[in-house]
């Protein structure tokens, strides 16, 4: 039998949040228009579902340290990305 983990207000908010987030980004993307609505509702559910599905509350953030390590190698991958499609072979 499956144990039930109780609601908390913090998981319920969090949740409500990520709705929130994609649902605006939506309306970014579709310029806010009315009738974008009946597809951008579902599909910030379904992302805020999987949102959560691969990175549920709790687990460890990004943080600055590891930030700052990653970024020589964003910028290198960056750079050898963008001379690979400006060559012209």
């Amino acid at each position: 039998m499956k144990r039930k983990v109780p609601l908390h207000p913090g998981r319920i908010s969090g949740t409500f949040r990520r709705i929130l987030v994609f649902f605006f980004l939506w309306c970014i993307l579709t310029g806010g228009h009315p009738e974008a609505l009946w597809v951008g509702v579902p599909v910030a559910l379904v992302a805020a579902g999987v949102s959560i599905a691969v990175h549920p509350a709790g687990y460890p953030r990004w943080s600055i340290k590891g930030a700052l390590q990653f970024l020589p190698f964003f910028l290198w991958q960056s750079w050898e990305g963008g001379v690979d499609v400006a060559r012209i072979d």
